[in-house]
């Protein structure tokens, strides 16, 4: 293959996240976002992920086209020649490989793209700890309510006061005794 044609390829890819190849199909990227892993305190991030779609996409390669004009350094026979080079080595070998995108394959007559995963090495998952710096003021959630650390150690500083109600009732309870008895047992 032409590696200023191919080199022109990845650079495109990389400004446009897609690239389409005629008569081929499209190899895009889809990206996934990052999430949190609560119960095991890491933090994933987002991943990107290259997908290959069987429609080749016109405008794509038009613009493809364009970006290459654009560079000067390619004539337009150039181009058609990269594409037809790339759909022969894909007949002959069964594959080809695009640096640092990923390999498309041809299998039982079906086009698959293996992508190049770069996430795992630059950027691995992160674990994550509470760190509370002493005497900042920072939000805590409780329940439905937004509080900052200084309302809730006030809240919780408080004493809060005994309850003696049960005294109030065992003293109604004795007296109603009382009265009951005296009613029952007293002067005649």
């Amino acid at each position: 293959m032409q590696p200023q044609v191919s080199s022109l390829l990845q650079s495109f890819f990389l400004l446009h996240r897609r690239f389409s190849i005629p008569a081929l199909g499209t190899v895009m990227v889809k990206t996934a976002p990052a999430y949190h892993d609560f119960s095991n305190n890491l933090i994933y991030p987002a991943k990107e992920d290259i997908e290959f779609s069987p429609d080749p996409n016109p405008a794509l390669i038009q613009l493809f086209e364009k970006y290459a004009l654009s560079m000067k350094s390619v004539q337009p026979e150039d181009i058609n020649g990269f594409f037809r080079e790339l759909k022969a080595e894909l007949k002959a070998k069964g594959q080809v490989a695009f640096q640092g995108i990923g390999v498309l394959r041809i299998e039982h007559n079906t086009y698959h793209f293996l992508a190049s995963d770069l996430t795992e090495g630059y950027l691995p998952p992160v674990e994550i700890k509470a760190v509370i710096h002493e005497g900042e003021l920072h939000e805590i959630k409780v329940g439905e309510d937004v509080r900052t650390n200084a309302e809730m150690k006030v809240l919780l500083a408080e004493k809060k006061s005994r309850d003696y109600w049960w005294i109030y009732a065992l003293i109604l309870l004795l007296v109603a005794v009382g009265a009951i008895l005296y009613y029952v047992y007293g002067p005649a």
